[in-house]
Parts: C-alpha cells; sequence; structure tokens
C-alpha cells in the first residue's frame, strides 16, 4: 500500500492476478488451490525479499472451479489489465476452466499462464466452449501458455509401462463431462491406434465405464472381476485406467462415497489401477480413505501407479529448501513446482522485456513469451534455448513453448514419471515406479 500509494513509485508494483479454486470448491480442486498459491507465495517471498525497489503484487480470486464464476473473474480481471493494473494472470486450475475463459483473456490481450491445465490442444480445440475460436485466431500467437506438459505425454509413460509389464487387456473408466479426463481417453485411444501392427494388437479397449454415468462402481468392479479375473500369471493380464476428472463438483468430491475408491475398494488389488497426476494427494487422506482393513490396503496400494508430470528428488538441495520453509513434505509437490516455476516466468518475462524504462504492459509479457529466446518451434532444440535454471530461479530445468504448448524438457529430463505407493516405517508416500 506504501508503494501503491505513491506516483512515483507505482512503475516498481509489478501486478499480477491468481485465478484458483480455493475454499468454495470442491475438496480436490481446493487442495490443488492451496498448492499453486503456495507455490506462488514462496516465488513472491523471494523476490519482494531480494528487491528493495521492485515488489511483486498478487490479486487473489476463487474461480471455485466452476464455469459462471471463472468466466465474472476473467472479466473483472480483463477490466484492470484495460486499465494497466494487471500484467498477466495464473490460472486456472482445470482444462475445462480454461474451456470457458480463454476468449475472454485472448480478446482482452492478457497473458494466461497455467500451471496445472494438461489436457491436449487437439482435445481444448473441439471444447464445445471454444467453437469457432481457434478459427477467429488466424495465427496470432497465443496469449495462453502452460507450464505442464499434456495428456499426451502422460498417456505415454503409461503405455509403455502397461508395455513392459505385460498388460493387453484395457477397462477404462472415463469422466466424458470432464475436459481433461476426456483428453486422456482420447489420447489413450490415438496412441493406442498410432501403435497398431497389422499382426500385433499390442493393446485392447475390453471395456468402457462413463464414470458419471455408472449407478453402481461396486457392482461394475465385481462384473470386471468375474470376466476379466484370474490373469495375474498370463501375458495377456488386465489393468484399469482411472482417469478422474479435476473436481467439478461435490459428485466427484466426497472422498468417503467417490467411486475411485468404490473401484479399489472392490477392486482389492485384482487388476493394476493406473491413475491420474492428482491420485492420492496428500497420500495420507487417500491411504484413510479406502475402507478396508490394512493387510488388503496393502493389497490395493501394491497394484496402484500414477504419473507425474514432475517429481521431486530426495536429495534435491532446492527440494530440501522449500520444505524447510514451509515445515511441510506434503505441499512440495507437481502443482506447487509449476505454480512456482510459472510465477518466475512472468518475472522474467517483465525483467527482459523491451522498453524497461517504461512501465510494463501485458502486451509486453506476451511479446517475450512469444520471442525466439522462449518459443521452440516443433520443440526440436530442446538444450539451446528458453529459460533455465541457468539464468532464472527455476525447478523444472528447461522452459520452452512451442505456442501456448510446454516442450518437454531434453531426454525427458523432469518429465511424466510413474509412482507407486510405498510403505516406510508405517508411513505411506509416493516413489518412482523405476
Amino acid at each position: 500500500q506504501t508503494l501503491m500509494s505513491k506516483p512515483s513509485s507505482r512503475i516498481n508494483v509489478y501486478v499480477i492476478g491468481a485465478a484458483i479454486p480455493l475454499k468454495e470448491a470442491a475438496a480436490g480442486a481446493n487442495k490443488a488451490g492451496k498448492d499453486i498459491l503456495s507455490g506462488i507465495a514462496k516465488k513472491q517471498d523471494e523476490f519482494n525479499s531480494r528487491n528493495l525497489e521492485h515488489k511483486l503484487f498478487v490479486i487473489l480470486a476463487d474461480d471455485k472451479n466452476k464455469e459462471d464464476t471463472a468466466k465474472k473473474i476473467a472479466g473483472k480481471l480483463a477490466e484492470l489489465a484495460e486499465s494497466s493494473q494487471l500484467l498477466a494472470v495464473i490460472g486456472p486450475y482445470s482444462s475445462s476452466n480454461l474451456a470457458y475463459i480463454l476468449p475472454i483473456y485472448t480478446d482482452h490481450n492478457l497473458p494466461l499462464i497455467s500451471p496445472t491445465v494438461s489436457a491436449a490442444m487437439q482435445d481444448i480445440k473441439k471444447s464445445e466452449g471454444l467453437k469457432g475460436f481457434f478459427d477467429k485466431q488466424n495465427g496470432k500467437s497465443p496469449f495462453f501458455f502452460r507450464m505442464v506438459e499434456d495428456t499426451a505425454a502422460s498417456i505415454k509413460i503409461t503405455l509403455e509401462y502397461l508395455k513392459n509389464n505385460n498388460y493387453k487387456n484395457l477397462i477404462v473408466f472415463y469422466d466424458d463431462e470432464d475436459l481433461y479426463s476426456l483428453s486422456l481417453f482420447n489420447r489413450l485411444n490415438k496412441q493406442i491406434e498410432d501403435n497398431k501392427k497389422p499382426d500385433n494388437k499390442m493393446f485392447s479397449i475390453v471395456e468402457k465405464i462413463r464414470i458419471r454415468k455408472d449407478p453402481d462402481p461396486v457392482q461394475t468392479t465385481k462384473n470386471l472381476t468375474k470376466t476379466y479375473g484370474g490373469q495375474q500369471n498370463t501375458t495377456n493380464t488386465t489393468a484399469i485406467l482411472y482417469f478422474q476428472g479435476a473436481f467439478k463438483d461435490e459428485k466427484d468430491n466426497n472422498s468417503s462415497k467417490k467411486s475411485l475408491f468404490k473401484v479399489l475398494d472392490e477392486n482389492k488389488g485384482e487388476f493394476l489401477v493406473v491413475g491420474t497426476n492428482r491420485m492420492g494427494e496428500p497420500i495420507q487422506d487417500f491411504v484413510t480413505a479406502l475402507n478396508n482393513d490394512a493387510k488388503t490396503q496393502i493389497q490395493i496400494l501394491d497394484k496402484i501407479v500414477a504419473p507425474r508430470p514432475w517429481f521431486p528428488s530426495e536429495e534435491s538441495r532446492e527440494f530440501r529448501q522449500h520444505r524447510y520453509f514451509w515445515k511441510s513434505e506434503d505441499i512440495i509437490n507437481w502443482t506447487y513446482v509449476m505454480a512456482y516455476d510459472a510465477t518466475e516466468v512472468l518475472l522474467y518475462a517483465i525483467s527482459h522485456r523491451e522498453n524497461t524504462n517504461e512501465s510494463p504492459k501485458p502486451q509486453d509479457i506476451q511479446k517475450f513469451l512469444n520471442s525466439n529466446l522462449v518459443q521452440n518451434e516443433g520443440c526440436k532444440d530442446k538444450d539451446k534455448r528458453g529459460i533455465s535454471a541457468d539464468n532464472a530461479e527455476i525447478l523444472t530445468t528447461n522452459i520452452t513453448f512451442n505456442g501456448s504448448d510446454r516442450c518437454p524438457n531434453p531426454n525427458s529430463v523432469d518429465g511424466y514419471v510413474l509412482v507407486k505407493p510405498v510403505q516406510e516405517s508405517n508411513i505411506w508416500k509416493w516413489q518412482r515406479v523405476n
């Protein structure tokens, strides 16, 4: 307030927004929102502590992970940007919300950078709310950027694991009302089709279950076990791929009644279950929600794997520093890290914009993020350009974009990995599968 009350100091206050689910969102989205907020807060604390002249100011908005609220917030933030009081926005959390608000931010030339939206661009473009939007862009450079690799990368590592472990029959649970879940389902079908050979059908989707249309997940799982169970010792085993949505509403929220836990409890480790990138965070709450005795819990957890777009190394100095700052182990997950890096990307763009003698504008941020330094057409020269740990304070090694999309890092460094629950001294934690 002191800085902003002095006209001469106004140029030194960098204002960004954070439109994410907070207090009034469903529990899963609420947790993701808190992780995003913590990542932003850590970077803000570092920047403001080290800069006597410049300060980062963050406007918070709870979009509740719901369409109407997200649209209203986007409109209000766009008004602030038009009066040069806002440079960019971090958000949204979910792919579905992106489809609702992308036209608003783009029409008002306000950069939007999401730590967590991972639906593939092919699927985003097919979204009902974006019909005709991309046609009108006529090749214009984007105002949306994402920090996380998309669902195609998640499916790729999943299928590699299934192939290496002789899982060929796939039972797919998906939410056809959620853009993220639907994108996983679409990318799965596409990659299976692309991997087909005339004499070798590597994978077969034997069952497709729409989560929101399934009246009795327990009975469904019983039927699946009866039909496909008892194959553990064969070379043609079955796995469940459970593509949970992004916690859009209470139906997808109550952990004690959630379809996922009913499936896991009834499955009892019969089939391998592959989850999504938010499965089991925090893991202690996830374990507690399983409604079985300790022995059966172990059987269930032993047959679970989940992809992560980033996973911490216990030996990492940076990881230990962040954990010490928050006095917490649960908070330093991929969502937190992507939000931390998203904030650094914006700060880096502000400091490297053209005309640094003038007050920064939203278009300056967008222009920099679309420059040759950060854009990596086709994601070919991954180790030659971009924002990296050598010239910025980021945790995910190297940041380049191909349009809106985050490019993969060289040799999959810090890219998607698969993790599984392990128990150490009666405490459950996630650990890399390989």
